[in-house]
């Protein structure tokens, strides 16, 4: 009876964290001195030349990102990348993280209604088996 008891009070505690993601505060955040170096000569080009497009590219790794883990991503033109879907098909054009509803996993290192048609490039790197790389070069 104890055993099945702990087993049942160990399943409960268990509960919480297999249905919820992680907080942000299971992250960790760092500042670090190093020198960027620009992969306009060695990236690929994504092929985003307008606003509100987005492509699916594949990781050369599983990234683990809450509690899924994700072996492509979506580069978008406005400086997202989205994770379980398209955030530009998703919510319809361009919106702030602070607005999108439903099931969204983003990552938003520049998210602003940017416009490649108006000049820039954006580049992925994947050549690296452990490090995957997006620039977002001169866009506005």
């Amino acid at each position: 009876m104890k055993r099945f008891l702990l087993n049942l009070l160990f399943a409960v505690m268990m509960v919480p964290w297999i249905t919820q993601g992680q907080n942000i505060s299971e992250y960790i955040f760092s500042d670090s001195t190093c020198t960027y170096t620009s992969i306009a000569s060695s990236g690929a080009t994504t092929g985003l030349t307008t606003d509100d497009q987005a492509v699916q590219v594949s990781l050369p790794f599983s990234f683990p990102f809450g509690l899924e883990m994700y072996n492509s991503v979506y580069i978008t033109s406005n400086g997202q990348i989205g994770l379980n879907t398209d955030p530009i098909l998703g919510a319809g054009g361009y919106y702030s993280t602070d607005v999108y509803t439903g099931n969204y996993s983003l990552i938003s290192p520049l998210g602003h209604d940017l416009n490649p048609a108006e000049g820039g490039t954006i580049y992925v790197d994947s050549s690296n088996t452990s490090v995957f790389t997006v620039e977002w070069d001169s866009i506005h």
